[in-house]
Protein backbone atom coordinates (compact mmCIF):
# COMPACT_ATOMS: atom_id res chain seq x y z
CA UNK A 1 0.00 0.00 0.00
CA UNK A 2 1.36 3.42 -0.93
CA UNK A 3 1.72 6.09 1.80
CA UNK A 4 -1.24 8.15 0.51
CA UNK A 5 -3.62 5.18 0.62
CA UNK A 6 -2.30 4.14 4.03
CA UNK A 7 -2.91 7.65 5.41
CA UNK A 8 -6.45 7.59 4.04
CA UNK A 9 -7.25 4.34 5.93
CA UNK A 10 -5.59 5.39 9.18
CA UNK A 11 -8.03 6.19 12.00
CA UNK A 12 -8.22 9.72 13.40
CA UNK A 13 -6.31 10.01 16.71
CA UNK A 14 -9.51 10.27 18.80
CA UNK A 15 -10.74 6.84 17.63
CA UNK A 16 -9.55 3.31 18.41
CA UNK A 17 -10.28 0.12 16.43
CA UNK A 18 -13.27 -1.97 17.49
CA UNK A 19 -13.23 -5.57 16.13
CA UNK A 20 -16.98 -5.94 16.76
CA UNK A 21 -18.15 -2.78 15.02
CA UNK A 22 -17.28 0.78 14.09
CA UNK A 23 -14.27 2.46 15.75
CA UNK A 24 -14.75 3.56 19.35
CA UNK A 25 -14.29 7.06 20.71
CA UNK A 26 -11.33 7.00 23.13
CA UNK A 27 -12.96 9.37 25.64
CA UNK A 28 -15.94 7.04 26.10
CA UNK A 29 -13.94 3.81 25.94
CA UNK A 30 -11.22 4.73 28.43
CA UNK A 31 -13.31 6.96 30.68
CA UNK A 32 -11.12 10.03 30.22
CA UNK A 33 -12.31 13.03 32.24
CA UNK A 34 -12.07 16.82 32.18
CA UNK A 35 -10.90 18.18 35.53
CA UNK A 36 -12.04 21.79 35.16
CA UNK A 37 -13.70 24.36 32.91
CA UNK A 38 -12.01 26.18 30.02
CA UNK A 39 -10.46 29.55 30.70
CA UNK A 40 -11.18 32.89 29.04
CA UNK A 41 -8.47 35.00 27.42
CA UNK A 42 -8.15 38.58 28.70
CA UNK A 43 -5.63 41.43 28.71
CA UNK A 44 -5.37 42.32 32.42
CA UNK A 45 -3.66 45.31 34.08
CA UNK A 46 -0.55 44.00 35.81
CA UNK A 47 -1.28 45.91 39.01
CA UNK A 48 -4.39 43.86 39.80
CA UNK A 49 -2.61 40.52 39.34
CA UNK A 50 -1.44 38.91 42.58
CA UNK A 51 1.05 36.15 43.45
CA UNK A 52 0.26 33.83 46.38
CA UNK A 53 3.57 33.28 48.16
CA UNK A 54 2.10 30.64 50.46
CA UNK A 55 2.67 27.97 47.82
CA UNK A 56 4.97 29.71 45.32
CA UNK A 57 7.59 31.39 47.54
CA UNK A 58 10.50 29.01 46.91
CA UNK A 59 9.72 28.87 43.19
CA UNK A 60 10.53 32.58 42.64
CA UNK A 61 14.07 33.60 41.64
CA UNK A 62 15.15 37.25 41.49
CA UNK A 63 17.87 36.55 38.93
CA UNK A 64 15.30 35.10 36.54
CA UNK A 65 13.00 38.09 37.08
CA UNK A 66 15.84 40.49 36.24
CA UNK A 67 16.68 38.59 33.04
CA UNK A 68 13.08 38.77 31.86
CA UNK A 69 12.87 42.44 32.85
CA UNK A 70 16.02 43.46 30.98
CA UNK A 71 15.07 41.68 27.73
CA UNK A 72 11.29 41.53 27.58
CA UNK A 73 9.87 39.30 24.85
CA UNK A 74 6.17 39.09 24.08
CA UNK A 75 6.78 35.81 22.25
CA UNK A 76 8.45 34.32 25.33
CA UNK A 77 5.77 35.81 27.57
CA UNK A 78 2.94 33.89 25.95
CA UNK A 79 -0.06 33.86 28.30
CA UNK A 80 -0.20 33.73 32.09
CA UNK A 81 -2.53 31.24 33.80
CA UNK A 82 -4.66 33.19 36.27
CA UNK A 83 -7.25 32.12 38.85
CA UNK A 84 -10.24 34.31 39.67
CA UNK A 85 -11.27 33.72 43.28
CA UNK A 86 -14.74 34.13 44.78
CA UNK A 87 -14.05 37.73 45.74
CA UNK A 88 -13.11 38.60 42.16
CA UNK A 89 -9.38 38.99 42.84
CA UNK A 90 -6.97 37.58 40.25
CA UNK A 91 -4.05 35.33 41.24
CA UNK A 92 -1.27 34.06 38.98
CA UNK A 93 -1.00 30.26 38.98
CA UNK A 94 1.65 30.14 36.26
CA UNK A 95 3.72 33.13 35.11
CA UNK A 96 4.68 34.77 38.39
CA UNK A 97 8.18 35.59 37.10
CA UNK A 98 6.71 37.33 34.04
CA UNK A 99 4.23 39.27 36.18
CA UNK A 100 6.94 40.40 38.63
CA UNK A 101 9.24 41.34 35.74
CA UNK A 102 6.47 43.39 34.09
CA UNK A 103 5.98 45.23 37.41
CA UNK A 104 9.50 46.63 37.00
CA UNK A 105 8.84 48.04 33.51
CA UNK A 106 6.97 51.32 32.94
CA UNK A 107 6.23 50.42 29.31
CA UNK A 108 4.09 47.37 30.16
CA UNK A 109 0.64 48.01 31.60
CA UNK A 110 -1.34 44.86 30.74
CA UNK A 111 -0.49 41.17 30.41
CA UNK A 112 -2.11 38.45 28.28
CA UNK A 113 -3.88 36.04 30.60
CA UNK A 114 -6.01 32.90 30.42
CA UNK A 115 -8.41 33.33 33.34
CA UNK A 116 -9.97 30.35 35.14
CA UNK A 117 -12.80 30.43 37.67
CA UNK A 118 -11.70 28.47 40.77
CA UNK A 119 -13.45 27.36 43.94
CA UNK A 120 -11.07 29.06 46.36
CA UNK A 121 -7.37 28.66 47.14
CA UNK A 122 -7.62 24.86 47.35
CA UNK A 123 -8.63 24.58 43.69
CA UNK A 124 -6.05 27.24 42.82
CA UNK A 125 -3.27 25.26 44.51
CA UNK A 126 -4.39 22.14 42.65
CA UNK A 127 -4.23 24.11 39.42
CA UNK A 128 -0.67 25.19 40.22
CA UNK A 129 0.23 21.54 40.85
CA UNK A 130 -1.37 20.33 37.61
CA UNK A 131 0.42 22.95 35.50
CA UNK A 132 3.85 22.33 36.98
CA UNK A 133 3.54 18.55 37.40
CA UNK A 134 2.72 18.14 33.69
CA UNK A 135 5.87 20.13 32.92
CA UNK A 136 7.91 18.15 35.44
CA UNK A 137 9.26 21.40 36.87
CA UNK A 138 7.59 21.73 40.26
CA UNK A 139 10.00 21.73 43.22
CA UNK A 140 9.47 19.44 46.19
CA UNK A 141 8.82 22.29 48.64
CA UNK A 142 6.37 23.99 46.26
CA UNK A 143 4.59 20.71 45.63
CA UNK A 144 4.37 20.06 49.37
CA UNK A 145 2.94 23.53 50.12
CA UNK A 146 0.41 23.13 47.33
CA UNK A 147 -0.63 19.69 48.57
CA UNK A 148 -1.09 21.08 52.09
CA UNK A 149 -3.27 23.89 50.76
CA UNK A 150 -5.22 21.36 48.67
CA UNK A 151 -5.90 19.28 51.80
CA UNK A 152 -3.84 16.21 50.88
CA UNK A 153 -4.01 14.04 54.05
CA UNK A 154 -0.37 12.85 53.89
CA UNK A 155 1.05 16.36 53.38
CA UNK A 156 -1.20 17.77 56.12
CA UNK A 157 -0.11 15.01 58.53
CA UNK A 158 3.56 15.74 57.78
CA UNK A 159 3.07 19.48 58.29
CA UNK A 160 1.33 18.91 61.64
CA UNK A 161 4.06 16.51 62.77
CA UNK A 162 6.86 18.90 61.79
CA UNK A 163 5.29 22.01 63.31
CA UNK A 164 4.33 20.22 66.53
CA UNK A 165 8.06 19.98 67.29
CA UNK A 166 8.73 23.63 66.47
CA UNK A 167 10.12 23.04 62.96
CA UNK A 168 9.11 24.78 59.74
CA UNK A 169 9.32 23.57 56.16
CA UNK A 170 11.96 25.55 54.30
CA UNK A 171 14.43 25.17 51.43
CA UNK A 172 17.13 27.00 53.44
CA UNK A 173 20.33 25.08 53.97
CA UNK A 174 22.72 27.70 55.33
CA UNK A 175 23.68 28.86 58.81
CA UNK A 176 20.12 30.05 59.41
CA UNK A 177 18.68 26.56 58.94
CA UNK A 178 18.00 25.87 62.64
CA UNK A 179 14.65 24.14 63.14
CA UNK A 180 13.96 24.06 59.39
CA UNK A 181 13.06 21.00 57.35
CA UNK A 182 13.62 20.52 53.62
CA UNK A 183 13.38 16.70 53.42
CA UNK A 184 9.58 16.81 52.97
CA UNK A 185 9.78 14.47 49.97
CA UNK A 186 11.17 11.73 52.19
CA UNK A 187 8.77 12.59 55.01
CA UNK A 188 5.75 12.30 52.71
CA UNK A 189 6.94 9.04 51.12
CA UNK A 190 7.47 7.45 54.51
CA UNK A 191 4.25 8.81 56.02
CA UNK A 192 2.31 7.30 53.11
CA UNK A 193 3.95 3.88 53.57
CA UNK A 194 3.80 3.57 57.37
CA UNK A 195 2.59 6.56 59.43
CA UNK A 196 3.53 5.06 62.81
CA UNK A 197 7.09 4.23 61.73
CA UNK A 198 7.39 7.64 60.05
CA UNK A 199 6.53 9.41 63.31
CA UNK A 200 9.03 7.37 65.32
CA UNK A 201 11.72 8.06 62.68
CA UNK A 202 10.92 11.78 62.87
CA UNK A 203 11.18 11.85 66.67
CA UNK A 204 14.48 9.94 66.62
CA UNK A 205 15.88 12.18 63.86
CA UNK A 206 14.97 15.41 65.65
CA UNK A 207 16.43 14.03 68.89
CA UNK A 208 19.76 13.39 67.15
CA UNK A 209 19.89 16.52 65.01
CA UNK A 210 18.74 18.89 67.78
CA UNK A 211 17.23 21.56 65.54
CA UNK A 212 19.75 21.29 62.69
CA UNK A 213 18.80 20.57 59.08
CA UNK A 214 18.52 16.81 58.51
CA UNK A 215 18.90 15.06 55.17
CA UNK A 216 16.52 12.83 53.22
CA UNK A 217 19.07 10.04 53.36
CA UNK A 218 19.34 10.12 57.16
CA UNK A 219 15.60 10.25 57.76
CA UNK A 220 14.80 7.47 55.27
CA UNK A 221 17.51 5.27 56.79
CA UNK A 222 16.06 5.71 60.29
CA UNK A 223 12.53 5.07 58.94
CA UNK A 224 13.65 1.89 57.16
CA UNK A 225 15.34 0.58 60.31
CA UNK A 226 12.26 1.36 62.44
CA UNK A 227 9.88 -0.26 59.96
CA UNK A 228 12.08 -3.38 59.79
CA UNK A 229 11.95 -3.69 63.58
CA UNK A 230 8.19 -3.19 63.79
CA UNK A 231 7.43 -5.65 60.98
CA UNK A 232 9.53 -8.35 62.66
CA UNK A 233 8.48 -7.75 66.28
CA UNK A 234 11.98 -6.60 67.23
CA UNK A 235 10.84 -3.66 69.32
CA UNK A 236 11.49 -0.07 68.25
CA UNK A 237 14.27 2.46 67.89
CA UNK A 238 12.36 4.40 70.53
CA UNK A 239 12.97 1.68 73.14
CA UNK A 240 15.22 3.18 75.81
CA UNK A 241 18.24 0.90 75.21
CA UNK A 242 18.13 1.51 71.44
CA UNK A 243 17.57 5.24 71.81
CA UNK A 244 20.51 5.49 74.21
CA UNK A 245 22.75 3.62 71.76
CA UNK A 246 21.82 6.01 68.94
CA UNK A 247 22.48 9.03 71.13
CA UNK A 248 25.84 7.61 72.18
CA UNK A 249 26.93 7.09 68.55
CA UNK A 250 25.52 10.50 67.54
CA UNK A 251 24.27 11.71 64.18
CA UNK A 252 27.77 11.93 62.66
CA UNK A 253 28.59 8.36 63.67
CA UNK A 254 25.27 7.16 62.26
CA UNK A 255 25.89 9.02 59.00
CA UNK A 256 29.27 7.28 58.70
CA UNK A 257 27.66 3.92 59.37
CA UNK A 258 24.98 4.61 56.73
CA UNK A 259 27.66 5.60 54.19
CA UNK A 260 29.71 2.48 54.92
CA UNK A 261 26.66 0.25 54.58
CA UNK A 262 25.63 1.86 51.30
CA UNK A 263 29.15 1.50 49.92
CA UNK A 264 29.13 -2.21 50.80
CA UNK A 265 25.50 -3.05 49.94
CA UNK A 266 25.02 -0.94 46.82
CA UNK A 267 22.97 1.97 48.16
CA UNK A 268 19.26 2.52 48.68
CA UNK A 269 17.06 2.89 51.80
CA UNK A 270 17.54 -0.75 52.80
CA UNK A 271 21.32 -0.30 52.95
CA UNK A 272 20.78 2.94 54.88
CA UNK A 273 18.56 1.18 57.41
CA UNK A 274 21.19 -1.52 57.79
CA UNK A 275 23.70 1.21 58.61
CA UNK A 276 21.46 2.54 61.40
CA UNK A 277 21.14 -0.94 62.93
CA UNK A 278 24.90 -1.49 62.70
CA UNK A 279 25.40 1.77 64.56
CA UNK A 280 23.09 0.53 67.35
CA UNK A 281 24.79 -2.88 67.51
CA UNK A 282 28.29 -1.40 67.67
CA UNK A 283 29.88 -2.42 70.99
CA UNK A 284 26.92 -4.56 72.04
CA UNK A 285 27.38 -8.14 73.17
CA UNK A 286 23.70 -8.57 74.09
CA UNK A 287 20.43 -7.32 72.58
CA UNK A 288 21.94 -7.15 69.10
CA UNK A 289 19.29 -6.39 66.47
CA UNK A 290 19.17 -8.72 63.43
CA UNK A 291 19.99 -6.72 60.30
CA UNK A 292 17.75 -6.15 57.30
CA UNK A 293 19.72 -8.63 55.22
CA UNK A 294 19.54 -11.31 57.93
CA UNK A 295 15.76 -11.26 58.51
CA UNK A 296 12.89 -11.82 56.10
CA UNK A 297 10.53 -8.93 56.80
CA UNK A 298 7.31 -10.13 58.37
CA UNK A 299 3.97 -8.32 58.77
CA UNK A 300 4.44 -7.23 62.39
CA UNK A 301 1.58 -5.60 64.29
CA UNK A 302 2.72 -2.01 63.64
CA UNK A 303 2.05 -0.93 67.20
CA UNK A 304 5.38 -1.13 69.03
CA UNK A 305 7.35 1.80 70.31
CA UNK A 306 5.30 4.81 69.26
CA UNK A 307 6.57 7.85 71.18
CA UNK A 308 4.02 9.80 73.16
Amino acid sequence: MNPTAEAATRLPPHLTPNPKGPPSDKVAKFGWIVLDKPGEFQWIPKLILHVDHDYQRSNIHNSRILRITAEWSWVACGTLSVARRYDGTLWVMDGQHRKLAADKRSDIEKLPCMVYEVDGRVAEAKGFLQINTHRGSVKTIDKFNSLVMAGDPVAVAVKQMVEADGYTVSASAGSDSSFKVKCVGALCRCMKIDPAAARVAWTISTLLYCGRLMTDEFYEAVFTAERHMRRNDLGSLWDAHNRESLQRVGDKGIVRSISESKAYNGGGPKAGGEGVLRAINRGRSRRRIPGLYAVEDGPGDGTNGTPE
